[in-house]
């Protein structure tokens, strides 16, 4: 109960410091009528309605009776608000501003916010360059030419005017968010190619037929509002991989294949468009909201319930790619498969299947030791971003060294609060995510330092303002975390897992020579070489782990195929022998060619033999051969002369008569 109440009153104490903090804006709710007078002559706000917005700001007087306003009380004003306008029905006199001139003395304003207004003329705020926000949609506005030369603005709202043209804003290249809706007139959005860092763009009900303008607006992310105009091409929106939110309702529009690409989309409307008869460019749209999708006037309206389902099955599936699957991926390939196979057959064919089943075979090479195999007709899913849900809840699991599950184990979660966290009969501490977290760090840690020691710290995440889960250990969340701690019993002795074999086995691997076999059959090898001395080296490496990757690299030897040449031997033929270069130490050395010679052993009469020289197999561990490698190898690095040195014949001779001698004269010197 304590923490409830520190939390309310951290709260409330945040949203004090926020009160106390805002700086003197113009804003006004409730409208006194005695307090609306007509300005005297010389005043700088003529409006009556501004006028009584600028004075209750700048609170001129207690009781907010009228008292002339000056140039200089127009300034340091960041923001000018009101709205009152939009409820003119509850007042019996005008509430609405129909002038603003006097802003032109407003010079430090920033934001200009006067929305459902009777505004026509906007001359007087043609100067103020320090503005970067402008609100004033409902209003009778036709003639933008005076904003030409606002170039900070990055907000500009101005729906429901009386426009006809963007051209004025042209210059406005900082716009993240522009709204001209319902001005109906609007027809050409060339200017728009103008805005490249454009988030939020709502065009609805205008008179717009070509969108071409759009297509370089890649970083379109919040919402692209289309309704009611007159397009029948939507393919220029195609790039806007990042877009969540589309509005294409009461058009032209019946090829809607474009979409597929669109796999950010929450919110999608396609109302009134009858033209619209398939659901195959919507059935990867994996982030769709099925409430947020809107068909009601097309002809495919009846087939919601149909096509989520086959996005709940790409939701499997897109959390796994065949090109470039691991051995982690084996439960989330399991569980798209049997998702996959209780679809009916009709919603199947929507389906991928190859996606899943290329999967399936490249898990199995990779259990069988051999590298997997690229499906280039999957290859347009290869640069797919992984996208992931939203993440509520945190899962980490814990185990011992063995990877068994460790319950009751406790852990402290801490942020501005602390909170235990216990480990449950499976070995998993969990923690979800609640509505009144926002914006805030946690990390996890051992509790039962006394107990256990482990591998890790600590696990850190954050969370946003929506709220879920956001990043995890400093990076963005993915889904596919593996998030662990693995812990050892404090006197607990380390077992040790015996490598003999996974050594010899690499040993064997490095003596293969690359040049006689296969480039598939030895890049199989490879793979399996590198892993296996990844494991030869890591000191917490299991037993699980060292026999598997034992048996890996032994079934990647076995499965080694040489390669044909011309020279195999045949029945009755004696293959000819290639010359060998030898380095040329001695000049006596007995030619090759002497009939006691043995000839060179050939792979196909003992597949066993060594080969002469080492493969190109880089050793991760640099020490897992060791000096038995060299040893074997010392043979074939000596030059083959037929003969010993005569040269060192003498050397060691001499030496050695130089040696006994001075034994002789130390013996009769004692």
């Amino acid at each position: 109960m304590r923490k409830k109440v520190r939390v309310m009153v951290l709260f409330l104490s945040v949203l004090m410091l926020f009160s106390l903090g805002v700086q003197n804006e113009a804003m006004a709710y409730v409208i006194n009528k005695e307090e609306i007078v007509t300005p005297d002559k010389d005043d700088a706000l003529p409006d009556e309605m501004l006028n009584w917005v600028i004075r209750c700001a700048k609170k001129k007087t207690k009781d907010y009776s009228y008292t002339k306003l000056t140039k200089e009380d127009l300034l340091q004003l960041p923001e000018i608000y009101y709205s009152e306008g939009d409820h003119y029905d509850l007042y019996e006199f005008n509430v609405f501003v129909k002038s603003i001139e006097g802003l032109q003395y407003a010079t430090d304003t920033e934001r200009i916010i006067l929305p459902y207004n009777e505004i026509s003329d906007l001359n007087p705020i043609s100067n103020l360059t320090k503005v970067n926000k402008i609100i004033l949609n409902c209003n009778e506005i036709s003639n933008i030419t005076p904003l030409e030369n606002l170039i900070n603005v990055t907000y500009i709202h101005l729906g429901d005017n009386e426009l006809t043209t963007l051209e004025p804003l042209s210059k406005m290249t900082k716009l993240t968010s522009l709204n001209v809706e319902l001005n109906h007139e609007i027809s050409d959005i060339s200017t728009i190619k103008n805005f490249p860092k454009l988030k939020y763009l709502n065009l609805g009900y205008n008179n717009i037929s070509d969108i071409n303008a759009l297509k370089e607006l890649k970083d379109m992310e919040d919402a692209l509002i289309l309704g009611s105009n007159k397009i029948q091409d939507i393919s220029p929106i195609a790039s806007m991989t990042k877009l969540k939110e589309l509005d294409l309702s009461s058009n032209n529009i019946s090829d809607i294949s474009v979409l597929k690409n669109l796999k950010s989309l929450k919110i999608l409307r396609l109302s009134n468009n009858s033209g619209i008869k398939d659901i195959a460019p919507l059935t990867n749209l994996t982030q769709l909201d099925k409430n947020e999708l809107w068909l009601t006037g097309t002809a495919i309206e009846n087939e919601k319930d149909n096509l989520f389902k086959i996005i709940d099955v790409n939701k499997l599936i897109n959390k796994f790619k065949a090109n470039s699957i691991t051995i982690d991926d084996k439960d989330e390939v399991d569980n798209a498969r049997k998702a996959f196979d209780l679809l009916p057959a009709d919603l199947q064919k929507y389906i991928k299947e190859l996606r899943i089943t290329a999967a399936e075979e490249n898990i199995d090479r990779l259990e069988k030791g051999e590298s997997i195999k690229q499906y280039p007709e999957l290859s347009e899913f290869d640069d797919q971003t992984m996208v992931v849900g939203d993440m509520k809840t945190l899962e980490v699991k814990v185990l011992d060294k063995s990877g068994k599950p460790l319950s009751n184990v406790n852990f402290n979660l801490k942020s501005f609060f602390d909170k235990k966290l216990t480990s449950d009969e499976k070995g998993v501490i969990k923690y979800a995510v609640v509505p009144w977290e926002r914006y805030l760090e946690y990390k996890i840690e051992l509790a039962d330092k006394d107990t256990y020691t482990s591998d890790i710290e600590e696990i850190t995440f954050k969370i946003d303002g929506t709220p879920k889960i956001v990043e995890i250990n400093g990076q963005s969340v993915t889904g596919k975390e593996n998030l662990k701690f693995v812990l050892t019993a404090k006197g607990e002795v380390k077992p040790v897992v015996d490598k003999l074999k996974l050594q010899s086995a690499i040993l064997d691997a490095e003596s293969k020579d690359a040049n006689k076999y296969t480039e598939e059959s030895y890049k199989q090898l490879t793979n399996a070489l590198l892993v296996a001395k990844e494991i030869f080296q890591n000191e917490d490496a299991t037993k699980e782990e060292v026999e598997l990757n034992t048996n890996n690299v032994m079934n990647a030897i076995a499965k080694l195929v040489e390669k044909s040449t011309e020279s195999e031997v045949t029945p009755g033929v004696e293959p000819e022998a290639k010359p060998e270069v030898k380095p040329e130490v001695n000049t006596e050395a007995k030619p090759e060619t002497k009939p006691e010679a043995k000839p060179e052993i050939k792979p196909e009469v003992n597949p066993e033999a060594k080969p002469k020289t080492k493969p190109e197999v880089k050793s991760v561990s640099g020490t897992v051969s060791g000096n038995k490698k060299a040893d074997n190898k010392k043979s074939s690095l000596l030059p083959k002369t037929g003969g010993s040195s005569l040269n060192m014949n003498i050397i060691l001779g001499s030496f050695l008569t130089v040696l006994g001698m001075i034994m002789i004269l130390f013996k009769k010197r004692n």
